[in-house]
């Protein structure tokens, strides 16, 4: 298993994108690197992203990632998904320890787009930790449990905050 950050934006698939040139495969963790955007462009398999900083990934119309999704250790977002695109992803979405961190974005402006999680949505026991932030239209297929922990008097944990008018359909417990 190795680290596999990015040495600059561009596609995932793309080893200029990766230091070293080697794109992230199966066995790897791959990390987007402080103000690079890298678009998951092709099905993916990953033990899972993360982003540092201002680092983000995008994921692209029709494509899978398979890997867990981790919350950036500061206040940013790790994964952009946006709004008219659809895609699936197949792991768990989980947030780390800093308020105001975010799992994943579902983007503003327009309509349409299916999102599908096949895994489970963790939002944290800090301030303002969320797992999925919905600020478009569109529908939100999650297979798994959708969980929000909370400590006292630490501040709101979210699971999902939803911005605006959307489908959502969840299999699986929410706690």
């Amino acid at each position: 298993m190795a680290t596999i950050t990015s040495a600059s934006s561009g596609n995932f698939s793309n080893s200029a994108t990766w230091v070293g040139g080697v794109v992230p495969g199966p066995l790897d963790n791959a990390i987007a690197n402080t103000g690079h955007n890298v678009t998951i462009d092709v099905n993916t398999t990953v033990i899972g992203i993360q982003a540092i900083s201002t680092g983000r990934f995008i994921m692209g119309e029709g494509v899978t990632l398979t890997g867990n999704v981790i919350a950036p250790a500061s206040a940013n977002t790790t994964l952009l998904i946006p709004v008219t695109t659809n895609c699936t992803i197949v792991g768990n979405m989980t947030t780390l320890t800093s308020a105001g961190s975010l799992i994943a974005e579902k983007t503003t402006a327009g309509a349409g787009g299916t999102l599908n999680i096949i895994g489970n949505v963790y939002g944290g026991s800090s301030t303002n930790m969320r797992g999925l932030l919905v600020n478009s239209t569109g529908t939100i297929n999650i297979t798994g449990d959708v969980v929000a922990t909370t400590l006292a008097g630490v501040g709101n944990a979210n699971a999902i905050i939803i911005n605006a008018v959307c489908t959502l359909n969840i299999t699986g417990n929410v706690l």
